[in-house]
C-alpha cells in the first residue's frame, strides 16, 4: 500500500528536545499515513474514524491514544473533530527518570496497546473524563507557551511538563474499572515490576503469580510484546541499565554487574557481548566521553 511517511525532522524545530504539539481544530480528513516518531493523541471534541491497516474504529470526546512509528493510521468520516497530537520521539520516553515506569498502566498505555490494538482492537483504550480532560489540556497549554516564549530552561520545562502529562495518563490507565483488567494490564503490571526490581533475584513463580497467569501464558504474552520471554526481557533491562552505568560512572564492571541483578562477572560480560555486541569494557572505551580514568576489575 502506498501511503505519505512523514520525518520528525520536518516537526522538531527546538534544539534538541525532540517534541512537537500540533492541534487539529478540526481534524481533516486524512489519507492513512506512517511517520518515525510516536503521537500521543487525545480527542477533545466531535468524532471520527481511525484508519488502521488492522480496522476502522470510531473515536469520541475523551479517547487517548498512542501512535508508534511506522504504525498505519488516518482518519475519514469526520464530525467536527477536535484533537491534539503530541509528536515525540521514542527516546524520551525510554530514558524518562525516576519511577514512572513502574506505574502499570504506562505500560498499558505506551507499550502494550499501540502494539497489541490488532489484537483486542480500542476496547482497551483510555477514554479521559471532562475533569481528566481539563487536567489534560493545562498541562498541554503550559508546554505551549514553553515551547513558544522559548525563555532559558524550556526544554527541560516542556520534558517535565510532558513527563508529568504521560504520569498522569498512566494513572488514569491504572485506574480504568476494568471487570477483568486484561492481558495487557495484567503483563504491564509484570513489566512495571521488572523496572522496579530488575535488580533483585526474580524467580518465573513469581511474575505468574503477580500476573495471576500460567506459565505458558505469561511467557506467549511476553513474546509477542517483547519479543522474548520473561527471562530474557530481565536480561536485556539489566543489559539497558548496565550500559548507563558503564557511560556515567567509575564504577568496576564487576561492580556493574552486580548493581544491575547479575551475579556473576563472567556471565554478565557475556550476556552484555551478545545483546551489544561489545564487550563492557570496550563499550566504556567507546562511551567513556566524561570519565578519563580506567576502572578496575
Amino acid at each position: 500500500m502506498n501511503h505519505h511517511r512523514l520525518s520528525g525532522k520536518d516537526f522538531f524545530t527546538s534544539g534538541e528536545l525532540p517534541l512537537a504539539i500540533l492541534w487539529r481544530t478540526p481534524q481533516q480528513p486524512f489519507p492513512v499515513h506512517t511517520h518515525d516518531f510516536f503521537e500521543l493523541v487525545i480527542i477533545f471534541s466531535g468524532k471520527g474514524i481511525l484508519i488502521t491497516d488492522y480496522g476502522q474504529y470510531s473515536v469520541i470526546r475523551g479517547d487517548a491514544f498512542v501512535v508508534r512509528d511506522d504504525q498505519l493510521h488516518g482518519y475519514k468520516n469526520l464530525n467536527d473533530l477536535v484533537l491534539v497530537n503530541i509528536l515525540y520521539d521514542q527516546s524520551i520516553v525510554n530514558y524518562s527518570p525516576y519511577d514512572l515506569k513502574n506505574i502499570p498502566g504506562f505500560h498499558a498505555l505506551f507499550t502494550l496497546d499501540p502494539l497489541y490494538r490488532k489484537r483486542h482492537g480500542m476496547k482497551g483504550r483510555l477514554r479521559l473524563s471532562d475533569e481528566q480532560l481539563t487536567r489534560a489540556n493545562l498541562l498541554i497549554e503550559r508546554m505551549e507557551e514553553e515551547l513558544r516564549n522559548k525563555k532559558s530552561g524550556f526544554q527541560s520545562m516542556t520534558a517535565a511538563l510532558f513527563m508529568q502529562l504521560l504520569c498522569s495518563l498512566s494513572r488514569w490507565y491504572t485506574e480504568l474499572p476494568f471487570e477483568d483488567p486484561g492481558w495487557f494490564i495484567k503483563v504491564g503490571t509484570v513489566l512495571s515490576f521488572l523496572e522496579e526490581h530488575f535488580q533483585e533475584q526474580i524467580t518465573i513463580g513469581h511474575l505468574t503469580s503477580l500476573a495471576r497467569m500460567s506459565e505458558s501464558s505469561l511467557t506467549r504474552a511476553f513474546r509477542k510484546i517483547t519479543g522474548s520471554p520473561p527471562v530474557d526481557y530481565l536480561i536485556k533491562l539489566r543489559i539497558r541499565h548496565a550500559s548507563e552505568l558503564l557511560k556515567e560512572t567509575e564504577k568496576s564492571i564487576t561492580q556493574v554487574a552486580l548493581d544491575c541483578g547479575f551475579s556473576d562477572s563472567n556471565y554478565f560480560s557475556r550476556q552484555f557481548k551478545k545483546i551489544i555486541n561489545t564487550t563492557p569494557r570496550q563499550y566504556r572505551r567507546n562511551h567513556q566521553y566524561h570519565h578519563s580514568s580506567k576502572e578496575s576489575v
